[in-house]
């Protein structure tokens, strides 16, 4: 069994509960997620999935004012 024979049959037979997975067919699937995985986090940290983190902003309920203008120490 082939990488590509392996992968389509595991997602032709997602929902059947019955029988076994041969062994080429479990190994070649296993190196599929983690290939897969792993294109994943290299476009997360390069922000093609997730957005860049906002800059700072105050919890809400916070005054901006109480934020920025605490008094000073004498």
């Amino acid at each position: 069994m082939s990488f590509t024979e392996a992968v389509l049959s595991v997602f032709s037979k997602y929902a059947v509960f019955s029988g076994r997975a041969g062994r080429p067919e479990f190994w070649w699937f296993a190196l599929f997620n983690v290939i897969t995985a792993g294109k994943m986090f290299a476009m997360q940290r390069v922000g093609v999935i997730m957005r860049r983190a906002e800059p700072y902003r105050p919890a809400r309920g916070v005054s901006a004012h109480a934020i920025d203008h605490h008094p000073s120490p004498r």
